[in-house]
């Protein structure tokens, strides 16, 4: 019985010994592998946004955007409603200083669904003005947040940059065109890109038809209604009308 025991002993051991070393292995394989997966799904994620967001502005501006008045209303800078998004508040508050425009004077809104809320941030600024400011911003990004990620789409009538920052995490915009920039955040990556396109098409003013030409009036035109003539019946050859009736013959009588 002694020798049994002594036996079972070292085999328990080693069973023990064989099983931490695969749960050591397998979990240090988990550790390893599950990061580099989650970091290349979001890498991919960041990718996809990007794209969408790229086919949303050639499909929404393909003339350009109409930027309206640098003296707009708060109302019409900030609707009530933005596509799926419901304005809940506006002010003048500044933006996070992490990005680096908290010291620029601007307006400021909150939209939110049920699921998240977005921030818009809106500068008034000419070319150069832009050109320092997201010169500025790049560098905040670069300095203040240890994992960033951005994409610029430039073409000849808006800048657009995307994008991602952590801890913590936000993904959002800055987006400039004539006199106007603006900053977008959120915590969700489709919903910061999705409220940027949505918000653009809708404090844009609508599109003052241009005189139209003659021809093209001409043209629109109704057909007047012409009232017809009653048409003379045709004639057979050789069939004319009856001659007008000869006056009568006056009949004198002579008396004798």
């Amino acid at each position: 019985m002694t020798e049994e025991k002594s036996i079972l002993v070292p085999i328990l051991i080693g069973c023990g010994l064989f099983g931490l070393l695969c749960f050591l292995v397998c979990g240090g394989g988990l550790f390893f592998f599950v990061p580099r997966a989650m970091q290349q799904m979001n890498d991919v994620m960041q990718q996809v946004t990007q794209e969408m967001a790229r086919q949303q502005m050639f499909e929404a501006f393909p003339d350009g955007w109409r930027a309206p008045e640098s003296t707009v209303s708060e109302e019409l800078l900030f609707p009530e409603a933005v596509g799926n998004f419901t304005l809940l508040e506006h002010d003048t508050s500044a933006s996070p200083a992490d990005f680096g425009l908290a010291d620029r004077e601007g307006r400021h809104a909150i939209y939110e669904t049920a699921l998240t809320n977005v921030e818009v941030y809106a500068y008034l600024a000419d070319d150069s003005e832009q050109e320092k400011l997201s010169q500025v911003f790049q560098e905040s990004l670069e300095t203040n947040f240890s994992n960033h990620v951005t994409s610029t789409i430039s073409q000849s009538n808006y800048r657009s940059t995307y994008f991602s920052v952590s801890p913590p995490n936000t993904t959002g915009w800055l987006w400039s065109s004539e006199c106007w920039m603006f900053l977008i955040l959120s915590d969700d990556q489709l919903a910061a890109t999705t409220f940027l396109t949505e918000y653009l098409l809708t404090i844009q003013p609508p599109v003052i038809n241009e005189p139209e030409t003659a021809e093209e009036t001409d043209a629109a035109k109704p057909a007047e209604d012409v009232e017809a003539t009653p048409a003379t019946p045709a004639t057979e050859k050789g069939d004319f009308p009856p001659p007008p009736p000869r006056p009568e013959t006056v009949h004198s009588t002579e008396t004798r």
